[in-house]
């Protein structure tokens, strides 16, 4: 399951190889708009990436379990099969082919797509303290506003992206005792 480094890993290469290039081809159908388009971005959020253009539109692509984008020099023969193709950007001297991802979207507001993420802390703009104001904030709102314990905040990703809660554990409440499942199942303080 491509993880957020790697998605981090696959802009770096996709921006790389595709931002300032003009667009020869897009494939399919709903992708065709943007030939004749710039690349302008490519930017991982999260698990997301999108790649934008200069006529303000986005592909916004999540790979999910089996999803991967390929970069290819035009006319190189693809690792994977046409077939599991779901987006296609030429350029005159690359191919960006995006295999097997269960979500590519065409948008012009991204976010509708991932607009409900927190910051992603591969990224230049967060900070911890933010990160800590979200999961406090999130903490405080458990059911009828009772608190919710601050281990419970680990898989919201709207709290920081890519996992980052550990920093938020810390924050939300420094009392709060590390915790681990004994055999039995019961959940223990750690010693």
């Amino acid at each position: 399951m491509p993880e957020g480094d790697t998605i981090w890993r696959t802009a770096a290469t996709l921006r790389h190889g595709l931002e300032g290039k003009r667009v020869l081809d897009a494939r399919p159908d709903m992708l065709k708009r943007l030939a004749g388009t710039t690349i302008t971005e490519v930017k991982p959020v999260g698990k997301h990436l999108l790649i934008r253009f200069d006529n303000g539109l986005a592909i916004h692509s999540h790979m999910r379990m089996q999803g991967a984008w390929h970069l290819y020099k035009r006319g190189e023969r693809w690792r994977r099969p046409a077939w599991q193709m779901k987006a296609l950007l030429e350029t005159d001297d690359v191919v960006a082919v995006c295999f097997g991802a269960p979500v590519v979207d065409l948008v012009r507001d991204e976010t509708t797509k991932i607009g409900h993420l927190g910051p992603d802390i591969l990224s230049d703009d967060w900070s911890v303290s933010d990160v800590g104001k979200r999961a406090r904030a999130w903490s405080s709102g458990g059911r009828r506003g009772a608190p919710r314990p601050a281990r419970d905040c680990r898989d919201r990703q709207r709290l920081p992206v890519r996992g980052a809660v550990a920093h938020a554990h810390q924050s939300v409440d420094e009392d709060e005792r590390p915790r681990r499942r004994a055999a039995d199942g019961a959940l223990r303080d750690r010693p």
